[in-house]
């Protein structure tokens, strides 16, 4: 038996749209034609500078979360969805805004932090499988001794500790 607030909100959902009814639609991973956009448009920015907390493509930088958000913004609204947020920091997408993947394809999110750490710290989207235990990966990071600085398509190590976990984005249907 339904409440009379269950009723309630039926008879004033009821003449609304569909796509006005998509805020209470349960989240969806995203699918692989929004994933593999995500992965093209982070390729766009390959070469822009890094900036810690960097939000904005341009003209400053951009962190590694910002790139995240940005490429999944520009494939999600290409393909009629959106993102859940439109700001959260690497921890908050592996905790809140992902499903859990095993095995990651093209476009899905890598997180890592420390060594011999359990916090996450940084977050790149995943390209591809690459032989020896490693993978590519597009993010954006700024590490002197290795002379990275921005927005690179490069490969890391799946073994050397850093590693946290792969997710899939969350998306809803676009408004």
């Amino acid at each position: 038996m339904r409440s009379l607030r269950t009723v309630s909100l039926l008879l004033l959902l009821g003449p609304l749209t569909g796509c006005a009814t998509s805020l209470f639609l349960p989240p969806k991973p995203a699918p692989a034609e929004v994933r593999q956009a995500a992965l093209e448009e982070a390729t766009r920015y390959i070469g822009m500078a890094y900036e810690w907390g960097g939000q904005e493509l341009r003209p400053r930088g951009i962190d590694c979360s910002g790139l995240v958000v940005n490429a999944y913004a520009a494939a999600a609204a290409s393909h009629g969805y959106a993102l859940l947020f439109s700001d959260a920091t690497a921890s908050d997408m592996a905790e809140r805004y992902v499903f859990p993947v095993a095995v990651p394809q093209p476009g899905d999110l890598v997180f890592m932090g420390e060594p011999g750490g359990s916090e996450i710290s940084h977050v790149a989207i995943y390209d591809s499988p690459a032989e020896g235990g490693r993978m590519w990966i597009v993010d954006s990071t700024q590490i002197p001794s290795l002379g990275i600085d921005g927005v690179t398509r490069r490969l890391e190590r799946t073994d050397d500790g850093w590693l946290r976990s792969y997710g899939r984005m969350a998306l809803r249907p676009a408004l």
